[in-house]
C-alpha cells in the first residue's frame, strides 16, 4: 500500500493498529478513539487536538508500527491535510423564529462555559430541553422552557453579545410580566404574614377561616387556593419552594430533609409504602431518623398489620415500639399501598402525600389519590420516573 503522507491517515491506520496492544491505557484508548472519530467524520482538530495526537503517535510508534507501516519520519515535520480548526470563542444570544412561527432562545458560547451554565440556569440536568444545533453551532431552548431572570444574569455576567432580538423578547416578556401583578392570584409574604393578590371575596373570606399562626401552613394553604408564592427572591426554605412551584410532584433524596418539612407545618402527612419491598426496614430507618431530628414518636402512627404467617415479628416490632394505638394525636400516618377506608370517611385533611419509591404504588385508588392532591413528595434515593408527569421538582 502507499505510505500515507498526512498525520490524519496515519492516525486511522494507527488506531486500527492500536486497539489490539494489550498494553495500551484505557485512557489513551479512548482518547485515540475519539480522535478517530472525529477525523473519520471529515473534521478539523485544533491545534491543541493535534499535540496529543503526536504525543500517542510517539509514545506507542514501536508496538503498532511494521515494515508497511512505518511513521517515524513523519513525526519530525508533521504534515496536516486540514488546516487547525480555531476555536470559537464568540459568546451571543438572540431570539430565532423558525419556519412554524416558533420562537427560539439561541445561545453561542464556548464549550467551557457549559458546566457554568447548567449550573447557574438549570441546576437540574432534568430541567434540559435544549438541544443543539451542528449547523449554526448553538445550543436553542424554546422560550417557554428557561428562567429568563437566571439567564439574563448569565449572559450579563459573562459577557454576552446580546442582540437586538433577545433585548426585544426580554422588554416584551418584563411588560407582560408587570401587568400581570394586577391580574393574575399570587401571594406574597410581607410582616411575615401570607397576603393573597388579586384574591375575589369568597377566596379571601376561605382563607382567612382557615389560616393557622404558622406562615408556612399558610403558604401551602394558598397554594391549594391558586395563589403560589411569587418568586421575586429565591425561596429561603423547602416550604416556600413547595409554595412558589406550579408542579404537585415533588422529589426528595434526603430523609433529613422530610422531616425540615415536616416540622415547619402542621397537620397530618400520610406515608405510603411500597408493598413489594420490606416496609419494615424502611420503617425502621425512617423511625430512627425521626428521632434524630426530635420529632415526637406519639406523632407517628403505623396504620398497618402483617399477617401472622407472613412475618409475625413485624406486629411485635409496631407494638414493643409504640407505633400503634389511637391516630387521635398522631400526625405521620403510614400506610402499606394504599390509605384506609376511614381515612376519606373521617374527612382527614392530608396536607402532604409521601411515597418511599421513585414510582406510584399498585393501587388504583393510591394513584388516583396521588394525582389529585396538591403536594406529593416522593422520597427516595432515585428520582421518580412516572411517564404521565412531566414536572416533578427536585427540592
Amino acid at each position: 500500500m502507499d505510505k500515507p503522507t498526512y498525520i490524519e491517515d496515519i492516525f486511522l491506520e494507527f488506531h486500527n493498529r492500536l486497539v489490539s496492544v494489550t498494553t495500551v491505557s484505557q485512557q489513551d484508548i479512548l482518547a485515540s478513539a475519539s480522535f478517530y472519530n472525529l477525523i473519520s467524520a471529515g473534521n478539523n482538530v485544533t491545534e491543541s487536538q493535534s499535540r496529543f495526537m503526536l504525543k500517542l503517535l510517539e509514545k506507542y510508534k514501536t508496538y503498532v508500527s511494521s515494515l508497511e507501516f512505518n511513521y517515524k519520519e513523519n513525526l519530525v515535520k508533521p504534515e496536516w491535510r486540514q488546516p487547525f480548526r480555531i476555536l470559537d470563542d464568540t459568546k451571543k444570544i438572540y431570539i430565532e423564529i423558525d419556519n412554524a412561527g416558533k420562537q427560539w432562545i439561541c445561545l453561542k458560547h464556548p464549550f467551557a462555559l457549559k458546566d457554568k451554565f447548567n449550573k447557574e440556569v438549570q441546576p437540574s440536568l432534568t430541567d434540559d430541553r435544549s438541544f443543539w444545533d451542528p449547523e449554526q453551532r448553538v445550543r436553542k431552548f424554546s422560550i417557554y422552557d428557561i428562567n429568563l431572570i437566571l439567564l439574563q444574569k448569565f449572559i450579563s455576567d459573562n459577557g454576552f453579545i446580546i442582540d437586538n432580538t433577545f433585548l426585544d423578547y426580554a422588554a416584551t416578556v418584563e411588560e407582560i410580566w408587570q401587568e400581570s401583578v394586577n391580574f393574575l392570584p399570587y401571594c406574597m409574604v410581607s410582616d411575615n404574614e401570607v397576603v393573597l393578590k388579586n384574591s375575589n371575596e369568597s377566596t379571601q373570606t376561605y382563607f382567612e377561616k382557615n389560616k393557622k399562626e404558622n406562615i408556612f401552613d399558610n403558604l401551602l394553604l394558598a397554594k391549594n387556593l391558586g395563589f403560589r408564592l411569587e418568586k421575586i427572591t429565591k425561596p429561603e426554605n423547602l416550604v416556600e419552594k413547595i409554595a412558589s412551584e406550579h408542579a404537585t410532584k415533588f422529589w426528595l433524596k434526603d430523609i433529613e430533609k422530610f422531616f425540615t418539612i415536616y416540622k415547619n407545618i402542621s397537620g397530618v402527612v400520610c406515608v405510603i409504602v411500597d408493598d413489594n419491598a420490606d416496609p419494615q426496614a424502611w420503617i425502621e430507618k425512617f423511625i430512627d431518623t425521626s428521632k434524630k431530628n426530635d420529632v415526637n414518636s406519639e406523632e407517628i402512627r403505623v396504620c398497618f398489620r402483617t399477617r401472622n404467617d407472613e412475618n409475625p415479628k413485624f406486629n411485635d416490632w409496631i407494638k414493643n415500639n409504640n407505633l400503634g394505638g389511637p391516630i387521635d394525636n398522631a400526625r405521620l400516618l403510614i400506610f402499606k399501598n394504599k390509605p384506609p377506608k376511614w381515612l376519606f370517611k373521617d374527612k382527614i385533611d392530608v396536607k402532604i402525600i409521601v411515597v418511599n419509591k421513585p414510582f406510584p404504588p399498585s393501587s388504583i385508588i393510591t394513584q388516583s389519590w396521588i394525582s389529585n392532591h396538591p403536594c406529593v413528595i416522593y422520597l427516595d434515593k432515585l428520582r421518580p420516573s412516572i411517564t404521565k408527569e412531566k414536572n416533578i421538582v427536585d427540592l
